[in-house]
């Protein structure tokens, strides 16, 4: 550390806005309603209590075209949100609506009729999804487990990538004001738990983010087995490699944007 007087603890030079985080949390913000909003508006009309198909353009699926795919996927979607309602229903459950989202309350309980009565409705509506496009029961079946491929999701991955770019940016100030140019074995300690710490903690608000997506996109907090977490374990071993990767680069920015005002 440098001898005379007391140390100095400076914003990043050419920075005004390093100790105004405001901007970068209301664009947070912005951000997470918007895709709230996106997922509400992409749900399709016309959900019912009573096992009962929705409207549906009578279109004949051709398997080799991905943009039918995608529509027979959105209609597996559907019957089974459509299966989860109406079990809950038969279940004894009284179901409430409130600003597009059913929950669950109180009411007699019969679970493994729930159960049952939500297997024969998917089942039914199945049926009737393979008559309205026609394709076979096997090949939707066939088809079911790929609703948990979820791609590139952007209402998910953009708050959860801003999220770890806040949440890296406001370490690498912390680096910058807690420590000299010449106390880089400090600044190694901290940015080595800084890179396990911030990641995990984003990845874990990352999976709580999927479920309160899934339940505005579904329009029911009874999630159940839907939000089919497993498909994201890819996306959260490459999230994991960026933000521990996003905290070294950061943290060495740092040391050498300080290491040359300490030259001067």
């Amino acid at each position: 550390m440098k001898a005379g007087g007391p140390r100095m603890r400076r914003s990043p030079a050419g920075d005004d806005r390093v100790n105004r985080p405001w901007p970068h949390q209301r664009r947070l913000l912005a951000i997470v309603v918007a895709s709230l909003c996106l997922c509400a508006c992409s749900r399709r009309a016309g959900l019912n209590f009573e096992c009962t198909w929705v409207p549906d353009a009578a279109l004949r699926i051709d398997m080799r075209n991905e943009s039918h795919v995608q529509h027979l996927l959105e209609d597996i979607r559907v019957a089974e949100e459509l299966g989860m309602r109406y079990g809950d229903r038969m279940a004894g459950y009284r179901l409430i609506e409130t600003f597009g989202i059913v929950t669950r309350h109180g009411g007699v309980r019969d679970r493994d009729l729930g159960r049952r009565s939500r297997r024969d409705c998917v089942a039914t509506l199945f049926r009737t999804i393979a008559s309205t496009h026609g394709v076979a029961v096997s090949e939707i079946e066939r088809l079911r487990p790929r609703l948990a491929d979820r791609g590139f999701d952007l209402p998910l991955t953009l708050p959860v990538a801003l999220l770890l770019m806040f949440a890296v940016g406001r370490f690498m100030r912390w680096i910058w004001n807690r420590f000299d140019a010449d106390e880089w074995a400090a600044c190694v300690v901290a940015t080595l738990f800084a890179s396990i710490i911030i990641p995990v903690v984003v990845v874990s608000i990352g999976g709580a983010w999927t479920v309160v997506l899934e339940i505005v996109r579904l329009g029911n907090e009874h999630v159940g087995d839907r939000a089919r977490l497993e498909g994201l374990r890819l996306h959260v071993i490459v999230l994991l490699a960026i933000g521990t990767a996003a905290v070294w680069i950061g943290s060495g920015i740092v040391a050498i944007r300080r290491r040359r005002l300490f030259l001067l």
